[in-house]
């Protein structure tokens, strides 16, 4: 049975007013010290490293990791921008590998920190050491500081599905300059966009899709404390995330994939011979948090 013409020109209309409505962009879901939300986390991250001379067989040094947990989050305390700074996890879950290798018991109590640049895990007031720690590194978010979200890859315009806009380049080489001077390097450029995906609903509340990449090259800094006189880096990262309007009603997820790939020589021993250094790394993160209260 054919529809008649006018209800099939309603259908039109109304798909067409649905993608043409706008939405307020924001990224960043604030919390307060005594919120508790359950995260999943699926992660993966994998090194390779080869150092090679001329007088030398090739060294090449890989290690990978694959985790999986899920934990009972209670925010202790929140910087001014309402990122956690420290949080207590109570563990359902932490595996590691193929084989789903337990690193923790169900029921640990993690108290997960950031006092300086590197994360700290402490489990009844032990530091967390060996695997333990580097899967709580890779699973745990915790604040380093720096711009937001909405401050990097947001924007203050409302946007319609299938819109895009540029990184802020700005806050974007401010904040990629910061964590790759630790290693002794300095940003050359940096670029990238945010694209509004789609939208879904989940029971009342609209959910925002977004994807977003970011693309940066940077050279051995002149001032680098560092063996290597030349070096070359290319980072590209990849950004995914289904934010709810109404975090108190539904479940966010983010998920980001980054590769970097650096090429560097000089003299490790300063009465050695000159090396060259060839490293890759990726990693990959999937957070979903839904809050408890």
């Amino acid at each position: 049975m054919k529809m008649p013409f006018a209800f099939c020109s309603l259908i039109v209309l109304l798909t067409a007013s649905v993608s043409a409505q706008d939405y307020a962009i924001k990224m960043q879901q604030p919390l307060k010290v005594g919120q508790r939300y359950n995260l999943t986390v699926v992660a993966s991250d994998s090194t390779e490293m080869t150092m090679t001379s001329e007088q030398r067989v090739p060294q090449t040094k890989k290690e990978e990791r694959d985790i999986e947990m899920e934990s009972v989050a209670t925010v202790l305390a929140v910087d001014a921008k309402g990122r956690p700074t420290k949080e207590s996890h109570t563990i359902v879950k932490l595996l590691q590998g193929a084989t789903k290798e337990p690193l923790l018991a169900a029921g640990t109590k993690v108290i997960a920190s950031r006092p300086a640049r590197k994360r700290v895990f402490e489990i009844e007031g032990v530091p967390a050491s060996g695997d333990v720690a580097k899967a709580l590194d890779l699973a745990v978010n915790i604040t380093s500081g720096g711009p937001t979200d909405d401050e990097m890859f947001g924007t203050t315009e409302r946007k319609k599905i299938g819109d895009s806009w540029p990184l802020n380049e700005t806050v974007a080489m401010r904040d990629v300059n910061d964590k790759l001077g630790a290693i002794g390097m300095s940003v050359t450029s940096v670029k990238g966009t945010t694209t509004l995906q789609k939208v879904t609903r989940d029971g009342d509340v609209d959910v925002l899709h977004f994807k977003g990449n970011l693309n940066a090259t940077a050279t051995a800094s002149p001032a680098a404390k560092s063996p290597f006189a030349s070096a070359d880096t290319t980072m590209n990262a990849t950004f995914t995330g289904a934010i709810p309007e109404d975090i108190t009603k539904s479940v966010m997820e983010e998920g980001e994939t980054m590769t970097m790939v650096m090429k560097a020589s000089g003299k490790p021993n300063p009465e050695g011979l000159v090396m060259q250094m060839s490293l890759k790394a990726k990693r990959s993160v999937t957070h979903k948090c839904k809050l408890l209260n």
